[in-house]
């Protein structure tokens, strides 16, 4: 039964990717040999448990990534993957959770009895250890996937059209300032309207708003923009952005991020125009909201901030439905003076996956429809945003003058039950849904390639602001081609480190300050937090390298977890994690500490934050 549910996920993963047919050898290859090994002692029979559960929760991550993305490992798992993320995942596939615990359970669970393993035994006396550890480790796809990320993102990298610092923005007299509203519409790619694929139009009325509008069809997704603060940071700042360094915490451990780019709500608001922004999810969540308030949203409202605006337990596992999310919109356009501009940004949820229906919603009356996808979850979701959505954008239209909406799908689909459906179309044939749309905004249709980056540069051609028609790697698509093609390999051009605030060097003094809590890094005031959350319960920690560079950050809650994938490096950070606390500083009484050096009780300085502190990090640094 152990070997069964130790092979399971890559079952599972085989047949969502069939390319991956020897990926169930390694599997086998992998349970034998820790069988093998778990019946020569206690020792031995640890090592093989350890070795189970390494490669057991492996494979799930693989399962998971194939299962969400149609991919192996890449910038958008990692950057996913974090406590919040998790809760939320747990919440919406409760029963995919609980079959991922006991695949990864049972089989430590069969290692643990010696003598149970029903191994043939003519195996234990042909097999070679060496020849199934090398098959193990050559046919495995998780470690495959994991080398070429890290092969790619090893290689050298050009960096693109980074400004060193954030210019003054320049305004001018705008005649008729016009105001903006921008939907991210979650995952509502161009192909849910393509009839050879579902039988028929599954947004027929954003299909008809984008016929009277200017409809941009050439959208394609490139590197670095596949989930939703990828999408959204280039499509407001025209930059792509890097996930190595700080997975969970690349955004959410940063005050200010991107200080050093002019996004589009920058430049609005240096125009004195209102900008607020409204998602059904937590705004803290991948530190949306951190990279809101710095570039030019005044007033950022997320899932927290909007619950008391709606009725008792009507969410769904990611947030605000769609229905509540645009009634909300509405009050918000409501509250602005009319006699200035504004800007309001919406990020939609029902359609991400599984797929939600707001209860104001009801699927059409398409028998055909109906009977393909009896099952599906995301088909009613679609048909649903159609509903809601149309009806949002019209009613602004006819309400607001002098007013652009614009639509734009924050990334293609992700993995949901109709993913097969989807695939048949290759993926570079597949397209973002862009379009903008006004009372007096002469319609057509836009066929030339263009990205998330051109969305800054086009809107504030639209809106009559021509310094930014032309912005980092985008272009105005009214104007002529994508700055994409104008930079020439897409893959070597990346966000550096540098422009997300991540350019750090350890500085002879850090500071601590206590509300927040913050660290000072040289001239970065980093916030400390876990998961995007503040720090509760967590420890948080930065590790340099023996030249004083930035090489980790990262935080967690559980104790061992931290300990069991400790930097060994000189780290500084900050916790309030009962068991760390006791570890490093028993005579503490502050319910959060501070700590400088190495992970080990002897190099590590230590000290209680209780209001503000400083370390001599030269005087803390071990001598090794």
């Amino acid at each position: 039964m152990g070997g069964g549910a130790f092979v399971g996920p890559v079952l599972g993963g085989v047949w969502i990717d069939p390319q991956l047919f020897f990926w169930p050898v390694s599997a086998i290859c992998v349970y034998w040999l820790c069988a093998k090994l778990s019946r020569h002692g206690l020792v031995h029979r640890v090592a093989a448990m350890a070795a189970v559960t390494t490669f057991g929760m492996a494979n799930i991550f693989m399962l998971v990534s194939l299962f969400l993305q149609g991919t192996g490992f890449n910038e958008q798992f990692f950057f996913h993957l974090e406590g919040s993320t998790a809760r939320i995942a747990i919440s919406v596939y409760p029963v995919h959770s609980a079959l991922a615990v006991v695949c990864l359970v049972l089989p430590v669970i069969g290692l643990g009895e010696p003598g149970q393993q029903q191994i043939p035994q003519r195996l234990y006396a042909t097999s070679d250890v060496g020849l199934l550890a090398v098959v193990s480790l050559a046919l495995n796809a998780p470690l495959h996937a994991l080398l070429m990320y890290g092969a790619a993102a090893a290689e050298p990298k050009q960096v693109a059209l980074v400004e060193a610092d954030k210019p003054r923005i320049e305004t001018h007299r705008l005649d008729q300032p016009k105001n903006l509203v921008l939907i991210y519409a979650e995952s509502l790619e161009q192909a849910f309207s393509d009839p050879t694929l579902f039988g028929t139009n599954l947004t027929p009325n954003l299909s008809r708003l984008a016929g009277q509008s200017m409809h941009f069809t050439g959208m394609e997704q490139v590197s670095h923009t596949g989930w939703t603060m990828g999408g959204i940071i280039a499509s407001l700042c025209a930059l792509p952005i890097d996930s190595k360094l700080g997975v969970n915490n690349i955004l959410t451990g940063i005050e200010a991020p991107l200080p050093n780019s002019t996004c589009l709500a920058d430049v609005l608001s240096a125009y004195d125009y209102q900008t607020t922004y409204i998602g059904g999810a937590s705004s803290e969540f991948a530190g949306k909201k951190n990279f809101l308030v710095t570039h030019g949203f005044n007033k950022v409202l997320g899932r927290n901030e909007l619950t008391s605006r709606v009725l008792v337990d009507y969410q769904s596992g990611w947030g605000l439905y769609d229905d509540s999310l645009l009634r909300i919109a509405k009050e918000e356009l409501a509250s602005f003076d009319r006699q200035v501009p504004f800007l309001l940004t919406l990020l939609t949820l029902d359609t991400h996956a599984p797929g939600y229906v707001s209860a104001s919603c009801h699927l059409g009356s398409e028998p055909n429809l109906k009977a393909k996808f009896a099952d599906s979850s995301i088909i009613p979701a679609v048909r649903c945003s159609d509903h809601l959505l149309a009806g949002f954008i019209e009613d602004i239209l006819a309400e607001y003058p002098n007013t652009l909406v614009a639509l734009f799908s924050d990334h293609l689909a992700h993995q949901n039950d109709v993913a097969s459906t989807l695939n048949e179309v290759p993926k570079k044939q597949r397209k973002l849904r862009f379009f903008v749309s006004a009372d007096n905004i002469t319609p057509g249709t836009i066929t030339r390639f263009g990205t998330h980056f051109d969305v800054m540069p086009t809107l504030m051609d639209l809106m009559g602001i021509a310094a930014y028609t032309r912005h980092n790697a985008g272009r105005s698509l009214i104007q002529g081609t994508s700055g994409w093609l104008e930079l020439g390999e897409p893959d070597e051009i990346m966000l550096s480190g540098q422009a997300l605030g991540l350019d750090l060097q350890l500085p002879p003094v850090v500071h601590f300050e206590l509300q927040g809590p913050f660290l000072q890094i040289g001239e970065r005031r980093i916030q400390a937090t876990h998961a995007g959350l503040p720090l509760k319960k967590s420890i948080y920690a930065i590790e340099f390298d023996s030249s004083g560079a930035l090489r980790k950050i990262f935080s967690a809650r559980d104790f061992d977890h931290f300990m069991a994938n400790h930097p060994t490096g000189y780290v500084v950070g900050l916790s309030n994690n009962r068991h760390f606390n006791q570890m490093f500083a028993s005579d503490a009484k502050a319910a959060t500490i501070y700590f400088a050096g190495q992970l080990n009780p002897d190099k590590l300085t230590t000290g209680e934050l209780w209001w503000q502190a400083s370390v001599n990090t030269s005087q803390a640094r071990s001598p090794d």
